[in-house]
């Protein structure tokens, strides 16, 4: 199954968009659609890398949070 997406973007975007596409011999929505794609699978990888570091932390009676730099000095 399929999802169909609208996208809004700006001109100036659309036409590097259209050149990089060219410069990869496929149509526009087509590279598009494969650098979603791309980008889907990397973030699983992280996904994966993330879920594995947290096993181990919790092995060790830790875990892993989300801090910013404000949190340092608390």
């Amino acid at each position: 199954m399929s999802v169909k997406i609208t996208l809004d973007l700006p001109e100036e975007t659309w036409e590097r968009v259209e050149k990089l596409a060219q410069l990869h011999g496929k149509q526009p929505f087509i590279f598009i659609k494969e650098c979603i794609e791309k980008l889907a699978k990397e973030n699983s990888y992280y996904e994966e890398i993330n879920k594995k570091l947290s096993d181990i932390a919790s092995n060790y009676r830790g875990s892993l949070e989300k801090w910013n730099r404000e949190d340092l000095y608390d």
